[in-house]
């Protein structure tokens, strides 16, 4: 058993090191958990950080002013792909740190875009159908997000989705239950509406989807997470192909 304690990045990063133990030939199968939960710990911690919400997480709209934390656990089984496997699959992967603060990301989303341009080696940007993005409603990270996918992009990034609003940031398990989600995206091509949002930034648009779902065509993913200490994490995830 391995365990992975990397803050916000925890889950993805998990899902990163199974993937390079099933192309290592380290093992055939491997099942990958992710949890936490709201402690008075955590909790008075980002209070700490004038971090939380007043009222409701709103993830990349102009108004938002803080995250809201939820308690969330998820588990996956990961096989190396074999032709015809109508399941999702692990397309690619990228990681940075850019130990810009102890908390704070790096303003001007170069680490996160590092990340995204090691997943995104060797694939045409046009193949990414949507991004499931950190979007945690905090000031800092949501501009950050935004630069990074407005470089990454060329000032086209594909339509933007956050889940966090809905649930709220789990923390720890928030990459793997996005991995999840965006697996569901890339399958069935319907990008949930992002819960809190109503007007963006004028700075780095992003198309956010909001308001209801949203019909792609089934496709690549990129899901982004960035965590305490600079930790950036970009996956692509793909449909099946059968």
């Amino acid at each position: 058993m391995t365990v992975i304690s990397n803050a916000c990045v925890s889950g993805a990063q998990a899902v990163i090191e199974a993937v390079d133990a099933l192309a290592d030939g380290e093992c055939d199968l491997v099942a990958v958990n992710a949890g936490d939960y709201i402690s008075s710990f955590v909790n008075d911690g980002f209070a700490a950080l004038q971090a939380l919400a007043t009222a409701e997480a709103r993830p990349f709209d102009r108004s938002r002013d803080g995250l809201t934390l939820g308690t969330g656990d998820a588990t996956v089984e990961m096989r190396r792909a074999t032709n015809g496997s109508p399941y999702p699959r692990i397309v690619s992967y990228g990681c940075s740190n850019d130990a810009n603060h102890i908390s704070g990301p790096s303003r001007d989303g170069s680490g996160l875009a590092l990340a995204i341009e090691r997943a995104l080696e060797g694939i045409d940007r046009s193949e990414i159908r949507a991004i499931c993005a950190h979007g945690t409603a905090t000031q800092y990270n949501d501009a950050m997000e935004a630069r990074a996918f407005d470089t990454v992009f060329n000032g086209n990034p594909p339509p933007v989705f956050g889940i966090k609003g809905a649930i709220g940031h789990t923390l720890g398990a928030a990459g793997l239950i996005e991995v999840i989600i965006s697996a569901l995206v890339a399958t069935e091509g319907i990008i949930p509406p992002t819960v809190g949002f109503e007007q963006g930034e004028e700075d780095f648009p992003l198309d956010v989807v909001h308001g209801e779902p949203r019909r792609i065509k089934p496709g690549y993913v990129l899901t982004t997470n960035s965590g305490f200490g600079g930790m950036n994490t970009a996956i692509i995830v793909g449909p099946g192909n059968a």
